[in-house]
């Protein structure tokens, strides 16, 4: 009886998704701009291009254990966060992580970084949000970097 002496419950409700995605993502750029990172990371769809290169220019010094455990989740909650603003998903908890949910199901952008560092395509990232955006039927015109 004696163990459980100082466990209370918590009369706060638990974090929803939204507020531990948006947590994260905001994490994420604000600790890009402290390490020096001048990339436009606004929550524009346009922004979702530059993560490719970020990740090719940093993961080379970066990389680590640690860094491969924090990377995934902050930069998949900017990727989600972009995806709930400009594709109509929403947050919903995943098995372990806040996930971006649509009509036609979940995704999980941390994986994409997770593919992403472990040297899948150098365009992954920009690759997979643009084969999301033509299966939600979305045209690339406002997106694609340059247009």
């Amino acid at each position: 009886m004696g163990l459980f002496k100082g466990f209370r419950k918590s009369k706060e409700p638990p974090p929803s998704p939204d507020d531990v995605a948006n947590a994260a993502a905001e994490a994420f750029v604000e600790s890009l701009a402290e390490v020096g990172v001048t990339a436009n990371l606004d929550y524009s769809q346009e922004s979702v291009f530059l993560l490719d290169e970020i990740i090719a220019q940093g993961w080379p010094t970066l990389r680590s254990d640690e860094t491969y455990k924090l990377i995934p989740p902050v930069m998949g909650a900017y990727i989600g966060e972009v995806m709930v603003r400009h594709l109509d998903g929403s947050w919903t908890w995943g098995p372990s992580r806040p996930v971006v949910k649509f009509r036609e199901g979940e995704i999980d952008p941390a994986l994409w970084v997770q593919r992403r560092l472990n040297g899948e395509h150098h365009r992954y990232i920009a690759m997979s949000y643009t084969v999301l955006r033509v299966r939600l039927g979305r045209g690339m015109e406002e997106a694609s970097p340059g247009a």
